[in-house]
């Protein structure tokens, strides 16, 4: 499981036993978010700006693994970006082209943690 906040949003996903937990616990989000917010008066820096992008890179690096894994049956398993053909990935955003997370911009690395519960990967 796990849970991103960004731009006043927090993304969340993971396993099914996850996902039940926070959908049974809706207060954990809601905690999350007020744990994690801070008012701020002025525009995000360059650094701040990478910060939230590394996070999210992680978070999608993640969740693809954690699908990787599911389908492979190895709890271990990576992603192969590299050798991936698109027609195994279910559910990834159709405009977005299938690759490292590390190649995303931070608009890519949101749009594809709000689909999560609908990737998967061809076993």
């Amino acid at each position: 499981m796990y849970m991103v906040y960004h731009n006043n949003h927090v993304y969340h996903g993971g396993t099914t036993k996850g996902r039940k937990f926070l959908s049974d616990n809706s207060d954990v989000s809601r905690r999350f978010s007020l744990a994690v917010h801070t008012e701020k008066s002025c525009e995000p820096t360059c650094a701040e700006l990478k910060s939230d992008k590394a996070v999210l890179r992680m978070a999608v690096q993640s969740l693809l693994n954690a699908k990787y894994a599911l389908a492979t049956g190895n709890s271990k398993a990576h992603v192969p970006y590299a050798t991936m053909q698109p027609s195994e990935v279910i559910g990834f955003p159709s405009d977005i082209e299938f690759k490292n997370p590390s190649s995303y911009g931070v608009a890519n690395l949101r749009r594809i943690l709000e689909v999560a519960d609908q990737i998967s990967f061809k076993g």
